[in-house]
């Protein structure tokens, strides 16, 4: 029966043992219209006595940005200017493999690597797409609040964006090449209707001049990350991540230099207020992106853009850990690490238009637990620090270059 009614294993029941069971949910005039002769009515006949389950609670609605709600957090943020400082964290733990589980708050992800690299099963994105992610991400929630502002109806922001890589960089086959991104394009899919031609160039010059990630692509951010020991005398090497299977690909990287240039894919595409979904083409994989509520639109459905930044940075830096401990033979029992950013939202909403949009600075610990002497971690932290690709991009320059179309 429905309702959380339990009742015994008979067949048919009495008068009396429904009112116990139904209380004052009995229904006297069902029950003498469903009862045999002898004033039983029979177990497949109860549905029509039972109380209806009740009906699930509705979903609330997705709020959408409005005008007015964004002039509204301008001026919050222009009378008191502590409410735009935001930290953003993220935290991450490998757990074999290459396969790193992360944290934003209390979103949680999978990151790992293909196949092709040693250790990579694919069960979950790389840093270096989600990186992309974020970036598309970034942008679309950017049009969408820039477009609201302007009085403009945004009907649909999606985005494809690409980046090359020379993984020749990260694993020290080409001394000569950056470990990170050596380019990053986007094509943004806008659906604006009315919009005039110069609206929509408006629109977009906003955006590039206003959205986070564009903006931290575009400077050399300050980054400070540290590594901490603890002693683990059980520590030991992961067969999955071994020497000889990076040896191998880094000789294959020399043999055919094309082979390292790769190329990371994202898709995203907003669905209700400021909640992107968020694909990665080539592995197969997605996650859902949102704004926390304190922003118009946003409803917490998912981590935010500079959460998954924060993400693609501390995966990446476990990863590049766990590959060259590997190379330099440092066992390992367990690896993890803590990320944080300053962003000031006065930057992003144009209340400080001296505050950049992006990350202002970016923090991290990195915690190993090994048996190996302090002298020979030192090694290895500056071999990651020159190998990681996302270090690489974060403290570098590497402008966004994006395109947009209207939807036809």
């Amino acid at each position: 029966m429905g309702g959380g009614v339990s009742l015994p294993a008979d067949e048919k029941f009495d008068e009396a043992a429904l009112k116990a069971a139904l209380g004052d949910q009995f229904n006297q005039a069902k029950f003498d219209e469903l009862k045999d002769a002898e004033g039983f009515v029979a177990r497949d006949k109860l549905v029509a006595l039972a109380p209806p389950a009740p009906a699930p609670a509705a979903e609330p609605a997705h709020p959408e940005p409005t005008a007015e709600a964004i002039s509204d957090l301008q001026g919050a943020l222009g009378a008191d200017p502590s409410l735009g400082k935001v930290v953003y964290k993220s935290e991450a733990t490998l757990e074999t493999g290459l396969k790193c589980d992360a944290s934003m708050g209390d979103f949680k992800i999978v990151v790992d690597e293909p196949e092709m690299m040693p250790g990579g099963a694919n069960q979950g994105c790389n840093p270096l797409d989600l990186f992309l992610g974020s970036c598309g991400t970034c942008q679309e929630i950017a049009y969408k609040a820039y477009g609201t502002a302007m009085g403009l109806k945004v009907n649909k922001v999606a985005t494809t964006f690409e980046g090359d890589v020379d993984l020749g960089g990260f694993l020290a086959t080409k001394p000569e090449v950056g470990a990170g991104f050596s380019s990053v394009k986007g094509e943004v899919e806008i659906d604006v209707p009315g919009a005039t031609s110069e609206q929509l160039e408006q629109l977009k010059g906003a955006v590039d001049a206003k959205c986070p990630m564009a903006d931290t692509l575009a400077r050399a951010v300050p980054l400070d990350i540290k590594l901490e020991r603890v002693e683990a005398a059980d520590a030991s090497m992961d067969p999955k991540v071994s020497a000889e299977a990076i040896a191998d690909l880094q000789a294959a990287f020399t043999a055919d230099p094309e082979a390292s240039k790769v190329k990371y894919r994202s898709s995203s595409a907003l669905s209700k207020g400021m909640m992107t979904e968020l694909s990665f083409p080539d592995s197969g994989h997605s996650m859902v992106v949102d704004e926390p509520e304190m922003m118009p639109g946003g409803a917490n459905k998912g981590p935010n853009p500079l959460d998954v930044m924060l993400s693609s940075l501390g995966t990446c830096q476990l990863i590049a850990y766990k590959a060259y401990a590997a190379v330099m033979k440092v066992p390992i029992k367990n690896l993890s690490c803590k990320f944080e950013g300053d962003v000031d939202l006065a930057g992003f909403l144009g209340v400080n238009p001296d505050m950049p949009a992006g990350f202002l600075a970016v923090r991290g610990v990195v915690t190993i637990e090994t048996s190996a002497p302090q002298e020979v971690l030192d090694q290895l932290k500056e071999a990651v620090d020159a190998h990681c690709p996302m270090v690489d991009t974060i403290r570098n320059e590497h402008p966004m270059a994006t395109t947009y179309k209207v939807k036809a």
